[in-house]
Parts: C-alpha cells; structure tokens; sequence
C-alpha cells in the first residue's frame, strides 16, 4: 500500500498556470481565441520570461460561464 500524498506534492502536481499555446490541446479553444477574450479584458495573460501563461482557474471560470 502507498501512503497518501502530502500537502506540498498535491500542490506541485495541481497546474496554477498554463501556457496559452497549451490551452487548445487543453480545452479546446484556440490561441486566437484566448487572444481576443484578453483584448476584451475577459481573460488575464501573464508573462514570464517569454512565455505566455494564463491562470487554470480563471480559465475555468470563463468555460463554466461564471465570469
């Protein structure tokens, strides 16, 4: 039998952020797509060392119709 996970590994395991060229894959919406609900200010897109993230739960948010 293995032991349950700790705290600290679920946390690494669960994806705060993804990268936008991954969200089509992902869930099915295009990069343009991600793009223009930025422009409309509808979605958040973060920046780190040239890649383009954007947070899992705000994505989320925006596909469950909650925003």
């Amino acid at each position: 039998m293995t032991a349950a996970p700790t705290e600290a590994q679920v946390r690494r395991a669960v994806k705060v952020y993804v990268r936008v060229s991954d969200i089509p894959a992902a869930y099915g919406i295009s990069r343009t797509k991600v793009y223009r609900l930025a422009k409309a200010g509808r979605l958040a897109i973060h920046r780190l060392d040239g890649a383009s993230l954007v947070k899992v739960a705000d994505l989320e948010t925006l596909i469950e119709g909650t925003t």
